[in-house]
């Protein structure tokens, strides 16, 4: 993601620096400014703050501290450190959606087994236990189908950090919705996407997300106070403001069976949902962020292209790929291909991601999954 900001900021005429704890980060292979360090170093942090006109933090792991010590040496942090304090530890973020009336799965702290046991009584099993920080990359979740799982998966789960449990969501479908909002407060939002996850890594991305609301209308009527794929303009509207966010962020949702939607999450950065925003829509998830940050106008959102599908590169062990194992897949028509640079791989890890445009669904998701089958072989 810092990679993909960068590169949209420096078609803005923008000088982007990068700190990271990985001297060969993708973000710094792009960039002559390049830090290397810890940003739990705040001596170097500050040094480096100073001759920034605005800091941007890309990931979870910039602890909120150093945030906030950066905005009381007068820095420009954005998003802000009140930004992140609410979104990263999910169940702050999600006791803030419930307050606010934003509909939500039943949730609870679950800093014990007999918390989750609680829990489960209440709801009945499945039920999902979740690390509250770290782990949006799919892998500190854990499906809990019955009563003997607990233990084993709690445990596992909990030496990452403190736990969170959840309802599960006998959902119809997964998707996301990316916006963006300026310093002027005015939010710009693109269209839904469906997503779809194995194992719990996002995968892949259609977009636009069929609207069923008139079948389930029809159907089901409509639930008082319940939100709908319809409504999703106006509710990343009242997230941006709830969060505060200057910036792109992500909202993943379930739809349920009556078509009514919840939130599963709200990601203050850009989201590997909206990245066929690059060659799909009018200006980029990344290319917005950026304008967002820099006090810029923020660019329109449409889709120039009738339907847009993302795969992404999942690496199959610890091998990264050599140049002849890209020949075939460079040469698949309508394919557009981004290598993140990373220098290392293992299992599961998203190294790259593909998109495919076309007048149908069905077609942007055969060029996207054509490419990903020409490159399984390294």
């Amino acid at each position: 993601m810092a990679r993909m900001t960068t590169q949209a900021a420096q078609r803005l005429g923008a000088l982007v620096a990068v700190l990271d704890k990985d001297e060969n980060s993708p973000a710094a292979q792009v960039t002559a400014l390049a830090v290397d360090g810890d940003w739990n170093d705040f001596d170097l942090v500050s040094e480096f703050a100073q001759s920034c006109d605005v800091v941007s933090p890309e990931s979870d792991d910039v602890p909120v501290e150093v945030l906030e010590r950066l905005e009381r040496e007068g820095r420009v942090v954005r998003p802000s450190s009140r930004t992140i304090a609410a979104t990263r530890d999910r169940l702050v973020q999600k006791q803030l959606l419930r307050d606010a009336g934003l509909p939500t799965a039943p949730f609870a702290d679950a800093p014990t087994l007999d918390a989750v046991r609680e829990f489960a009584a209440t709801y009945a099993y499945p039920v999902v236990l979740k690390t509250r920080t770290g782990g949006r990359d799919g892998r500190a979740n854990a499906l809990v189908r019955s009563a003997g799982m607990l233990e084993q998966e709690f445990e596992q789960l909990h030496a990452r950090g403190p736990l969170m449990v959840e309802a599960y969501q006998n959902f119809l479908r997964e998707f996301a919705v990316v916006g963006v909002r300026g310093q002027d407060g005015q939010v710009r939002v693109y269209d839904p996407a469906v997503t779809r996850c194995v194992q719990n890594i996002l995968q892949a991305v259609s977009a636009p997300a069929p609207d069923n609301f008139a079948r389930y209308l029809s159907e089901n009527g409509r639930k008082d106070g319940a939100l709908y794929l319809t409504d999703l303009p106006a509710l990343a509207g009242r997230l941006a403001q709830l969060i505060d966010v200057i910036g792109a962020f992500g909202v993943e949702l379930f739809e349920l069976r009556d078509g009514s939607v919840v939130i599963n999450d709200v990601t203050p950065r850009p989201h590997f949902a909206g990245h066929w925003t690059i060659e799909g829509s009018m200006t980029s998830q990344f290319e917005n962020h950026a304008r967002a940050l820099l006090g810029w106008p923020l660019g329109w959102t449409d889709m120039i292209a009738p339907h847009a599908a993302v795969a992404a590169l999942l690496a199959r062990n610890d091998a990264l790929p050599k140049a002849a194992d890209f020949v075939q897949a460079a040469q698949l028509r309508g394919a557009h291909f981004y290598w993140y640079g990373k220098a290392s791989s293992y299992r599961g890890r998203r190294l790259g991601h593909v998109t495919g445009l076309a007048a149908t669904d069905p077609e942007a998701e055969r060029i996207a999954q054509m490419t990903v089958v020409a490159l399984l072989g390294w």
